[in-house]
């Protein structure tokens, strides 16, 4: 006779997995789901699903921690990164940059055209196309 597995509760499984940075969910759930079992089998389902959550609610806080920590790091490395290569390379750097000024600022100037002169026309035709019979 085949012995049904019991499973951890889902949405605890799933918060750990999700918050888990992207490297560690897998050991830390597999972790989790062993002793879950071995719970099971020695005290019953509603104990290991109290473990459970009682052990996913106090590894929370320290897997959100260790995100942000990691993924502020990242990003200030991207930054001393950037920044040295801006530094090394300050011409195809200015190039770049403009370029991306002079193309914010036309996108900015046709909103704004628009905005000035077509929109009052556009209301202005709905309006009347609205009093047609």
């Amino acid at each position: 006779m085949k012995k049904l597995r019991k499973k951890p509760p889902g949405l605890a499984s799933w918060l750990l997995k999700v918050s888990a940075v992207h490297d560690e969910p897998f050991p830390i759930q597999g972790d989790f789901d062993e002793e879950y079992d071995e719970i099971v089998r020695k005290k019953g389902t509603a104990a290991a699903r109290r473990w459970y959550w009682g052990h996913f609610f106090r590894s929370f806080p320290f897997l959100i921690k260790d995100a942000v920590y990691w993924r502020f790091v990242m990003f200030r490395n991207y930054l001393k990164s950037a920044l040295r290569h801006i530094k090394q390379h300050k011409g195809y750097s200015f190039i770049n940059v403009s370029g991306l000024a002079i193309g914010m600022a036309c996108c900015r100037l046709k909103k704004s055209i628009f905005t000035l002169y077509m929109e009052p026309i556009l209301l202005f035709m709905w309006f009347f196309f609205q009093r047609l019979p």
